[in-house]
């Protein structure tokens, strides 16, 4: 972890720059916009008894962490992909709940842009692949 950032990074122009001042720091992260690289939904999702799709199956969805989460202190790991499957609205503890984790298609990888979109794709590619391994049986 960088010691000198407490392992505090936001995005500047492109680039990852850690960010000692923790009230800079929360002003940055505040805003979603900063934070989602990118989201994909995949599939089709049918709640009912009428074979009509209600929305999308999954979502996909990779974000900056904004906090190094790599205990051993070597390279940060700042980018996180998770997968959520759609589920029929239910109120868990006074909240809507509309998507659980789905917690084999989640990943954590340390580095740039171009990691973190290329672990958003495979992914996504994992999860199409086994989509069709289940509409195969």
């Amino acid at each position: 972890m960088n010691t000198k950032c407490n392992g505090r990074y936001i995005i500047v122009n492109g680039k990852i720059t850690p960010e000692p001042d923790l009230i800079k720091w929360a002003l940055w992260f505040e805003k979603a916009e900063n934070r989602v690289l990118k989201h994909t939904e995949i599939g089709t999702k049918i709640y009912g008894n009428d074979d009509e799709p209600d929305g999308p199956k999954y979502l996909v969805s990779t974000v900056f962490l904004g906090l190094d989460h790599n205990p051993l202190g070597t390279a940060p790991v700042l980018w996180e992909t998770m997968t959520f499957e759609y589920i029929q609205p239910r109120i868990v503890l006074g909240r809507i709940i509309i998507r659980e984790p789905v917690a084999e298609f989640c990943e954590r990888c340390s580095g740039n842009f171009e990691q973190a979109e290329a672990m958003h794709e495979k992914i996504c590619t994992k999860v199409v692949a086994s989509e069709k391994e289940v509409a195969k049986t």
